[in-house]
């Protein structure tokens, strides 16, 4: 279910989705004990590895499954309940606002080590940095004015990267002075990565480069010449990649990527990791998310089935923002709900904190900031 936040104009859906794991929905499969010495898992459920019954052998207990669930009488000896939100609330819906860019460039990507360091990049080389003051200074960037920088992310506050339409992969310490670590001839997409020493880009004719922090980039085989425009995963070793018509591919980060097989023809433009699964938003207005088993379960199209999404973030699974065309319809049955807020045009990327505070960045220099 999920509630609507009023303001002129119409782009941000959201998705409350409480209870996506099976022990959030149905208690019993977080209840009952198994393995040495247990009696077998009722019908329809198997031991997995935490100890419990459940639908799936890859679930889990998780402090995060048992909000808001009727936990009287249960036996939750073995469950780690650090950090666990038992009130029964999912984190609350965010109000969104204008953050004045001083500025009308289309705006492309956002991203930021904290509330208080926040980058924003887009097309005639622009780069702004924001301590959270609601004030973007402009940092020069080493490319051609009329380049586009199509995405920026860090592992660090120290530690930037951002990548153009010509094909140059640029690097900041954070002292706002960048640097061009190499150019190849394919336009770059994407920036993603997990950590310093584990980045990955992505871009057209199939392109995927790696590097282990060193500056130094190595290709590796996708296995098609398709346009990639997002890289993201849940851990260095369950890595997801897609694009224009290109469908989904995966990767064990062995430097190897393999087909997704998806129930509808699907080109993706972002993905967002809610910790477990892979949520990928892209044309049609089409949402799919993975449940981390090579099986995608998950297929939302809102209900006039046209116009894009370009960005996708949540602060759970419980609640995730999707950004895209000036007009996004709400699904009843999959719990979207449309948010008006104030824009010019199109909004083209989303990212939040743990917080809960987010930023959407779009066309005519919009920037929101969700509190």
């Amino acid at each position: 279910m999920g509630r609507a936040i009023s303001y002129a104009g119409l782009a941000i859906a959201v998705i409350v989705s409480v209870a996506l794991c099976t022990c959030a929905t149905e208690l019993a499969p977080c209840t009952v004990r198994c393995g040495s010495g247990a009696d077998p898992c009722p019908s329809g459920l198997v031991c997995a590895g935490d100890g419990y019954c459940h639908e799936h052998a890859a679930d889990t207990c998780s402090s995060r499954d048992l909000a808001g669930a009727d936990l009287s009488g249960v036996d939750l000896s073995g469950v780690d309940l650090s950090g666990a939100d038992l009130s029964g609330n999912a984190p609350a819906i965010l109000s969104f606002g204008p953050d004045p860019s001083g500025i009308t460039e289309q705006l492309l990507s956002v991203w930021g080590s904290s509330p208080t360091d926040v980058y924003v990049v887009g097309v005639n080389r622009t780069i702004l940095h924001s301590t959270g003051n609601g004030i973007w200074a402009p940092q020069a960037s080493p490319v051609l004015p009329d380049d586009r920088i199509n995405s920026v992310w860090g592992s660090s506050a120290t530690d930037v990267y951002a990548v153009t339409s010509r094909g140059v992969i640029l690097h900041s310490a954070g002292d706002g002075t960048w640097a061009a670590d190499t150019t190849v001839t394919s336009v770059l997409r994407g920036v993603w990565g997990t950590s310093a020493s584990n980045v990955y880009v992505v871009g057209y004719d199939g392109t995927v480069l790696h590097s282990t922090g060193d500056h130094v980039w190595h290709p590796q085989t996708y296995g098609n010449q398709e346009s990639i425009y997002f890289i993201s995963g849940t851990s260095p070793t369950n890595l997801f990649a897609g694009g224009f018509f290109g469908g989904v591919r995966r990767s064990t980060g062995n430097g190897t990527w393999s087909t997704q097989t998806l129930s509808t023809q699907f080109s993706g433009n972002a993905a967002w990791s809610d910790g477990t699964r892979i949520w990928i938003v892209g044309d049609q207005t089409q949402v799919v998310r993975s449940n981390g088993n090579d099986v995608w379960d998950y297929s939302s199209t809102t209900s006039n089935g046209a116009g894009m999404l370009y960005g996708i973030w949540g602060p759970s699974d419980q609640v995730v923002y999707v950004v895209g065309n000036a007009l996004v319809y709400t699904t009843p049955t999959s719990g979207w709900t449309e948010l008006q807020v104030p824009h010019p045009g199109t909004l083209r990327s989303i990212y939040g904190f743990a917080n809960g505070e987010a930023y959407v960045v779009g066309d005519g220099g919009t920037i929101l900031h969700g509190k």
